[in-house]
């Protein structure tokens, strides 16, 4: 199973979650998951209106920020790691 972590905002609406264990064979198909599991506020929080990932959050799988690869569609391997970082605002 891969192991996905949770950062900031993402860990607050995973339920103060901080990694988890999750079989998923895509990307798309864990965020699917993560939203059944947390709900649409997760949901919103990584996916924009069209489905696509937000810019301001950075998903990374074995530290390749999915931009990298194939997005949405990027692979998910039982070894593989998957962070999910909401980059940080403030003044």
């Amino acid at each position: 199973m891969a192991r996905v972590r949770f950062f900031g905002r993402a860990s607050d609406l995973a339920q103060g979650q901080k990694e988890m264990k999750i079989s998923c064979k895509t990307l798309r198909a864990t965020l699917k998951h993560l939203k059944e599991l947390f709900g649409d506020q997760f949901n919103e929080l990584i996916l924009d209106e069209t489905g696509n990932i937000r810019p301001f959050i950075n998903i990374f799988v074995n530290k390749k920020n999915v931009n990298q690869l194939q997005g949405l569609d990027t692979e998910i391997g039982d070894e593989d790691e998957v962070l999910i970082i909401p980059a940080v605002a403030g003044g």
